[in-house]
């Protein structure tokens, strides 16, 4: 809890003190959605991109908005407590951090998690905002399921995101072994492109993702307005953060590693 409320603290005040921050992070999405809206409409392809997404070519509004909000919250969780390590580490309070008394990777969970749900409510803002704007209440409707959808997906990552920030409280200087993460994790949740266009291999490892799942979902609602497989789409994220949950294991120990060479 005390890694929740600095977690989400944190982001706040820093807006706080910074409104060009604010600014930019609610303007950029717009800018973002812009490139996609003119790269799918203004080539006159849309109706042909659509049938190849698996989308019903008049919910595309639907789709796009709740799709770019997906690809940019994409991880945040596992990239965030990465990040977090890091911002540690320039800020010089790294070893400070890894002597207080508490477990360590408990306080760094916290944190992440309290940090990326603000973050996560401030950038939903603009595309809630456009989803309205362009789809009206179905809009909304589809936006509210995804973002609920896409938090549920972060948190079932913590067991992964766990290992990843202990393997970078291990590393030395300003390395973080596990940087590719995000990258990856984007590209086998598949959310602009069938899964068919990716490698065998890859489309096992997408399965795995809890993010292609919820991809696989927003397609559905977004095309008939239908939460008939929501349930079962949410079970096999809880299923899948199951799964990462054991990662928390050898995590801690990466953990406790790295506290024992900071204090000695």
């Amino acid at each position: 809890m005390r890694g929740l409320k600095a977690g989400a603290f944190e982001p706040l005040a820093y807006m706080k003190r910074r409104r060009v921050a604010l600014v930019s992070m609610l303007g950029w999405p717009l800018l973002y959605l812009a490139f996609i809206f003119i790269g799918v409409y203004f080539t006159g392809r849309s109706y042909a991109y659509a049938e190849t997404l698996g989308v019903n070519p008049g919910a595309l509004a639907r789709f796009l908005p709740a799709a770019g909000f997906l690809t940019i919250a994409a991880g945040g969780i596992v990239d965030g407590m990465m990040t977090t390590v890091q911002g540690l580490r320039w800020n010089g309070v790294l070893p400070y951090f890894l002597a207080t008394p508490g477990a360590t990777l408990r306080l760094l969970t916290g944190y992440t998690i309290g940090s990326t749900m603000v973050t996560l409510g401030l950038t939903s803002i603009p595309f809630v905002i456009l989803s309205a704007a362009l789809a009206g209440i179905p809009g909304l409707i589809v936006i509210t399921v995804i973002l609920g959808l896409t938090i549920l997906a972060a948190v079932s990552l913590i067991g992964l995101a766990a290992l990843a920030a202990s393997l970078t409280l291990l590393s030395n200087r300003e390395r973080m072994p596990m940087i590719w993460l995000l990258p990856f994790l984007i590209l086998v949740s598949a959310i602009f492109y069938p899964v068919t266009l990716l490698p065998p291999v890859l489309r096992l490892v997408a399965y795995a993702t809890p993010l292609y799942h919820v991809s696989r979902a927003l397609r559905m609602i977004a095309s008939f307005l239908e939460a008939k497989k929501l349930l079962a789409v949410m079970g096999v994220i809880f299923g899948l953060g199951g799964g990462y949950a054991t990662l928390y294991l050898p995590a801690s120990l990466a953990a406790r590693e790295a506290r024992r060479r900071s204090l000695d």
